[in-house]
């Protein structure tokens, strides 16, 4: 077992796992729909309703809503949470591939993954019309299945055996893709999440994912 611990690729959500936040919440927050929007987030995080129901319904209430308006979002509410860029330079640092994977949106996903140097992002394009929002997402969504098949499809064509691969998530549309990891990690998760993971973490912070590879902390980059 001592060889795979040290995975070769990590697969992480964003929302509420790299960063403090859900990005439409506060954009929610942002333009005075911040009850309706999370209301809908919640359901959607402990299973009720599906993931694309979800995002749809609250894309909608997104519309008008500028770039410059987006921008200052990020700026003034989007916070890293503790740890998350020792893990990906520490990963990184000794070969592992990194991919930022969310249900959210590319808008955030790209300034998160060059901000601490993610290998790649994904996540749901938002629609603008003349810099504004739509309301609208580009098909198709992404949610649970599709973050599960990135996963098996970039581990695929790196030739990476599930054995070496870590998945860190905190919500129900983390499922799939954290069964599918060797070792699979719900973050401050929902139970939903909690019962499929084989590792916790529920009081520390990202760097226990590096502890549980048995990284010693002289190794941290």
């Amino acid at each position: 077992a001592a060889a795979n611990r040290r995975k070769k690729l990590l697969f992480c959500d964003m929302d509420s796992t790299i960063i403090g936040q859900e990005c439409i919440d506060e954009i929610g927050r942002y333009i005075g729909k911040y009850d309706k929007i999370s209301e809908i987030t919640e359901e959607a995080m402990q299973g009720k309703l599906t993931f694309n129901e979800a995002l749809e319904k609250r894309v909608r209430m997104l519309k008008d809503v500028s770039e410059d308006e987006l921008e200052e979002i990020y700026k003034s509410s989007i916070k890293l949470n503790k740890g998350a860029n020792i893990l990906i330079s520490t990963m990184r640092k000794h070969n592992a591939y990194t991919v930022l994977i969310s249900g959210g949106f590319t808008f955030f996903t790209s300034r998160i993954a060059s901000l601490i140097s993610f290998n790649e992002h994904h996540a749901n394009e938002l629609i603008f019309k003349e810099k504004k929002l739509t309301g609208e997402l580009e098909f198709p969504i992404l949610g649970s299945n599709e973050k599960y098949n990135k996963l098996i499809k970039i581990s695929k064509k790196m030739n990476i055996s599930n054995n070496d691969i870590v998945s860190i998530g905190d919500g129900a549309n983390d499922i799939k893709m954290i069964e599918h990891s060797n070792l699979g990690i719900a973050y401050k998760a929902k139970p939903i999440l909690k019962y499929y993971a084989n590792s916790q973490i529920n009081h520390t912070d990202l760097i226990s994912a590096l502890y549980f590879q048995g990284f010693s902390k002289s190794e941290f980059a």
